[in-house]
């Protein structure tokens, strides 16, 4: 009787400990065409700010003390420092595009943290890089930095918005 007892205690926590488990590598899917962008509808903070996005997601972080962290899968801290802005305004015509570069604070949790900058432009810099790679297969992507300057300088660093996107691929 207690051995049956005990397989039948084994059995219960073998089953209730079982869930379906999904690749996170899964790259078959859409190509990452179904990347979930953050919106009023989606709120799940103030103004639909994102604390934890999960993978496969894009998300926004701002120079403010609410909306410039966010905790990525993998226990990874990320902090929005500066937004170092040269582009071309949107109402003049510009010989040179020009760029804007986002300072971050990347975090792994038990290490020192340490800086990466990101950057979007039409030709950047043999340094300038647009993503950053975690642990081999987790990228970090600048996506946009909205709004563009304009031409009375009017656009402050703390009135954008830097929206960035990370995502798991399949090692090969």
């Amino acid at each position: 009787m207690k051995k049956f007892a005990l397989f039948l205690i084994a059995l219960l926590l073998l089953l209730s400990a079982c869930d379906t488990l999904k690749n996170p590598d899964d790259v078959d899917s859409d190509n990452g065409a179904n990347l979930h962008t953050p919106n009023p509808q989606d709120i799940e903070g103030e103004n639909g700010f994102i604390k934890k996005p999960p993978l496969d997601s894009q998300f926004f972080l701002r120079l403010n003390e609410k909306e410039n962290e966010v905790y990525l899968p993998g226990n990874i801290a990320v902090k929005l420092l500066n937004i170092l802005d040269s582009r071309c305004p949107e109402d003049v015509q510009c010989v040179h595009a020009g760029f804007v570069d986002v300072v971050l604070e990347i975090d792994f949790v038990g290490e020192d943290p340490f800086e990466e900058t990101l950057s979007l432009g039409a030709s950047l810099g043999p340094d300038q890089k647009r993503f950053t790679v975690f642990s081999g297969n987790t990228y970090l992507t600048l996506q946009s930095v909205e709004p563009l300057p304009d031409t009375n300088n009017n656009t402050k660093p703390e009135d954008q918005t830097v929206i960035l996107s990370v995502t798991r691929h399949a090692l090969e």
